[in-house]
């Protein structure tokens, strides 16, 4: 069946024009900033505003202008390193109260917000009003927050420019994620451009990127175990935002230091880090759907000198779906508390807990009929009154970082989950018959819990050689994933099969009888360890040389209960001993404002196949070659991109014999395209996320298959756009912001032939109005699917669709202290 489309023409013209636009005026703006793009060596230490931006003056040539009731008490920050004039300026005044404007492309002046101050102080200093600058560092450990467009450990161990790394990369950051008022990774990443969501089954869910499925994930640098089983990708072990200040997204293969895993990408989370003062706030919401949400944020110094700091955060929310009587409560709690041991030493410790409750369990699929049109509606249910889902996980976590005179770093880290899932579902198997309108109706009933652990030690720094300064990673991971499962299965039939009528049933709750005879109990445990280096060599001031690799091992065994073991499994083990994976780039600045780029990636993702000898099939290989052009404006406020690749898997399974039971690793999959990135600041107060993607993906052998749980897609769109805008009116007005956004996408697809289910084009339209009603109240009216545009797109398992949620609007009152 063929969903709800809109003129492809249209929505694809209107995409382009909105993209074409902000281009064409970032274009323009950064030619007139032009003069504050270069980039100075400082090496300034704490001391008074005048003198220290005197020194700046004479590092730049810059003029100087000071008020005369400027006071000269004030202290200003330490600025150290290579960085733009305006970034140097932020640094210094973070903090103090002072603002600087460019007169003229040569004049620089140092004031009070407003250009006004006020006299006052007991020992005779001027008094000033407080003012936020653009990467004042309230968060020690953590100097990018707030930044638009913050530098990225994504594909890196230390932190990155954009334009500095050789892949395409997005970052969502805290503004936008409170300005979309987003609460879920999955709502993130619909949002995120280059990015695809679509469901692995009824309530499990994966993201693509460039056709291929993204299932590395990694918290504050340290990459950490995903398991499909328990949806560590999805919405249903996937934490809350609450905790998290930004999402940085890479495409394409990221094995260098995360080792195994699929070559669509990876997704760093970066967690809140502890302020050194005094700050909190609370956000309440209330929705359509019965959508009620209240977040807490707490944080400040816990000693006089701030060097133990802490921040709390607890969010809950409950809200029903769109399918009849259905609903999702969600709960999150997130502790963590920072000691500078020395002041060259940073002790890390925190706990999380969250919980998510539904009545969906895996029902939340609409099936297909046999001729593969869709059986029901949006707000169709084909579950029982008694599906319950649970999925809950404790973290641990700490870091300990020490940075030497010689400017070297050295980092520990480690983390620590438990995990649960609990599933008991009654749901449609298989396809509906057109006819006589009947299907097959069963149940799941599944209990697992999981203890993952991870650790990565890792020494950064410069060294020296043929007269140049260049960067060295080095270090070592391991992680470990135990996972015991519980399946329980009917006495009569495995899954309590019943024919139903799929427009008016009952089915009642089966009783499981827990005996060895029809439940199966089973640990499965995976290991892996690595070691990795890369430099960035510079060649010349322009040009960078990148080139790193990795060894990994990796081993699995499976170890079924000796009584609960109805089917008779065996145990089993299986490894892949010293797997090099190799990384290459090169960046070369045209100018202070462009950087071509081309680089190489690759990773390997294990099979559990084998051949007609019984080994294990060689894992899957994913490779990249991607070039393209990057520009920085406005001091990095505005990023852009232009990427060409091609991403290739081989050694992908293909049966060699007609009862699929014996394989040999053969096949291909590849996909190619353009990625057109632009994000940041256009104009003050304008911010801008926006992407547009073409990927052309296919089999080149029709016959292979994976033998993960996240498969090559050929649904990925062709066409994807998204565009995001906020604005805050200038003036009088300024209270006032307005936002829009859009995402548009080409056909979706599943299956092949006649067994095809196919979605047509369609675009959805997200808005926003906010009111500040002073300087720690603020109001948001926040509206998705604005035109309750009815889509869905096929499950990986092509035997059903998931509709997109339908039109919610919801108001959110913010309030800091």
């Amino acid at each position: 069946m063929n969903g709800n489309g809109v003129s492809r023409s249209t929505a694809f013209a209107l995409a382009a024009l909105m993209l074409a636009t902000v281009s064409a005026t970032a274009i323009d703006a950064a030619q007139a900033q032009q003069a504050t793009q270069r980039q100075y060596r400082f090496d300034i230490v704490a001391k008074p505003i005048p003198q220290a931006v005197n020194e700046i003056g004479r590092v730049t040539g810059l003029s100087v202008v000071f008020p005369e009731n400027t006071p000269i008490t004030v202290i200003g920050k330490p600025v150290h390193g290579s960085m733009t004039v305006t970034r140097a300026l932020s640094i210094l005044l973070a903090g103090t109260g002072l603002d600087y404007r460019f007169s003229n492309a040569t004049t620089v002046t140092i004031r009070a917000p407003g250009g006004t101050v006020s006299a006052g102080g007991a020992d005779g200093a001027t008094q000033l009003a407080p003012i936020t600058v653009q990467g004042a560092g309230q968060y020690p450990s953590d100097p990018y927050a707030g930044l638009v467009n913050p530098p990225t450990t994504v594909g890196s161990k230390i932190p990155l420019a954009q334009r500095e790394i050789p892949q395409t990369v997005a970052v969502m950051t805290q503004r936008e994620i409170k300005e979309r008022n987003i609460q879920s990774l999955d709502e993130a990443m619909k949002a995120t451009p280059g990015i695809t969501v679509l469901q692995s089954d009824a309530d499990r869910v994966q993201y693509y990127s460039r056709g291929f499925p993204i299932n590395s994930l990694v918290i504050d640098g340290l990459p950490v175990v995903m398991n499909s089983d328990m949806s560590a990708t999805a919405s249903t072990n996937a934490p809350s935002l609450a905790m998290y200040d930004r999402i940085e997204v890479l495409d394409g293969p990221a094995g260098l230091y995360g080792g195994f895993g699929s070559p669509g990408g990876v997704i760093s989370l970066v967690r809140k880090r502890a302020p050194d003062h005094f700050a909190a706030s609370f956000d309440t919401t209330v929705g359509t759907k019965d959508n009620l949400l209240g977040t807490i944020d707490v944080g400040g110094a816990l000693n006089a000198d701030a060097s133990l700091r802490g921040r709390f955060v607890a969010s809950g929310q409950t809200r029903d779906l769109d399918q009849h009587s259905t609903w999702h409560r969600d709960q999150s709690y997130y502790g963590t508390v920072e000691a500078d041991i020395t002041d060259d030493t940073l002790l890390r410790l925190g706990a999380s807990y969250s919980r998510r409750d539904s009545n969906v369990g895996w029902a939340n699929q609409i099936p297909l009929y046999s001729d593969y049109t869709v059986a029901g509606d949006r707000s169709d249910f084909y579950g029982t009154p008694w599906n319950r889902d649970r999925y809950a996980e404790t973290n641990t976590f700490a870091s300990i970082e020490h940075s030497f005179d010689n400017g070297w770093k050295l980092t520990a880290t480690g983390t620590y989950d438990y995990k649960t899932a609990r599933v008991l579902s009654g749901e449609i198997f298989g396809m509906v018959d057109k006819t006589t309108n009947e299907a097959t109706f069963g149940t799941t009933n599944t209990d697992y819990f999981e203890r993952n652990q991870s650790y990565d030690l890792n020494a950064t720094g410069k060294y020296e050689l043929f007269g140049r300064e260049h960067d060295l990673t080095i270090g070592a991971n391991y992680a470990r994933m135990y996972n015991f499962g519980t399946s329980y299965y009917g006495t009569d039939s495995l899954f309590n099969f019943e024919t139903i009528d799929i427009s008016n049933y009952v089915f009642s709750k089966p009783i499981w009888s827990g005996l060895p005879a029809s439940t199966s109990k089973g640990a499965t445990e995976i290991k892996q360890t690595g070691v990795y280096g890369n430099t960035r060599f510079h060649v010349t001031d322009d040009l960078t040389a990148i080139a790193g690799g990795r060894l990994s091992w990796w081993d699995t065994a499976f170890r079924p209960d000796s009584d609960y073991n109805p089917f008779d499994y065996s145990e089993s083990g299986d490894r892949y001993n010293a797997k090099f994976t190799p990384y290459a780039g090169l960046v070369y600045d045209i100018d202070k404002t462009y950087s071509v780029y081309g680089s190489f990636a690759s990773i390997f993702q294990p099979q559990s196949l084998r051949d007609v000898n019984g080994a294990l099939l060689k894992p899957m290989e994913g490779e990249q070659y991607e070039v393209g052009l990057k520009g920085s404006y406005f001091d990095g406020q505005l990023q852009t991109t232009i990427a060409l690749f091609q991403l290739t898997q081989s050694n992908r399974a293909v049966a060699t014999d007609a009862t699929n039971q014996y394989f040999e690793a053969a096949g291909r999959a590849r996909s190619r395209g353009i990625d057109l990135r632009l994000s940041g600041e256009i104009i003050p107060d304008l911010t801008v996320m926006a992407g547009y993607t073409y990927t052309n993906s296919k089999y080149l052998d029709e016959d292979s298959l994976d033998s993960s749980a996240s498969a090559f897609s050929q649904i990925a769109p062709k066409h994807l756009f998204k565009i995001w805008t906020n604005y805050q009116l200038p003036g009088e007005h300024d209270q006032w912001q307005i936002g829009a956004g859009i995402n548009a996408s080409s056909e979706l697809y599943g299956g092949s032939g006649a067994e095809r289910i196919t979605q047509k084009a369609f675009l959805t339209a997200d808005a926003r109005i906010a009111y500040k009603v002073n300087d720690n109240v603020s109001l948001t009216l926040n509206a998705t699917n604005i035109f309750d545009k009815k889509y869905f797109t096929p499950l990986t398992t092509y035997q059903g669709v998931a509709f997109g949620e339908g039109r919610r609007v919801s108001v959110t009152l913010h309030s800091k202290f």
